[in-house]
């Protein structure tokens, strides 16, 4: 078994080939992570140490794991 898993782990890991879009004027905080596929429109702030793992709505403001709207730069 261990020989065998080891030699046959790697047709277990696909490509990602999403495409990720970060538009003008995007503030993204220390060790944040973006996942494949997100799009970030304009003005967003994204705070330190989330994961975004859905899109964020213009001039947002989003924060956490996952990454959640906590309010808008301007209401």
């Amino acid at each position: 078994m261990g020989h065998e898993s080891l030699k046959s782990s790697s047709m277990y890991y696909q490509m990602i080939s999403k495409k990720t879009v970060i538009s003008k004027d995007i503030w993204i905080g220390t060790k944040s992570i973006v996942l494949p596929g997100v799009n970030i429109e304009d003005h967003a702030i994204v705070a330190a140490g989330s994961v975004v793992t859905k899109n964020v709505k213009k001039w947002a403001i989003v924060a956490g794991n996952p990454a959640k709207s906590i309010g808008f730069r301007y209401d």
